[in-house]
């Protein structure tokens, strides 16, 4: 499963080129292709991690080694808590 990130107008030039990306069942990191466009795409740059935290340090590493902006270790854990959250949320409505 991978989502296409729908960003507002009023931050889109300033929407990070590292995000994470959940597919899988794994965390990869992706870097943003294209402009900064309603809907962007994202490419994966790392092999997939079982563990948010290492994606996240990852992600750091990777944006760092390249010269990309990223969003703060706090920013991208209470993301991926929020996706789970999310996913969670889910699964148990298809479970009612």
């Amino acid at each position: 499963m991978q989502t296409a990130l729908q960003t507002p107008a009023s931050i889109r030039s300033h929407a990070p080129d590292v995000l994470l990306e959940f597919g899988e069942g794994q965390w990869f990191v992706a870097v943003r292709i294209g402009g900064p466009q309603p809907c962007f795409t994202q490419a994966r740059q790392e092999p997939g991690f079982g563990s948010h935290e290492q994606a996240v340090t990852a992600a750091l590493a990777h944006a760092q080694a390249h010269g990309l902006s990223v969003p703060s270790r706090e920013e991208m854990i209470d993301d991926v808590l929020e996706t789970l959250r999310w996913f969670e949320a889910d699964k148990m409505g298809f479970a009612a």
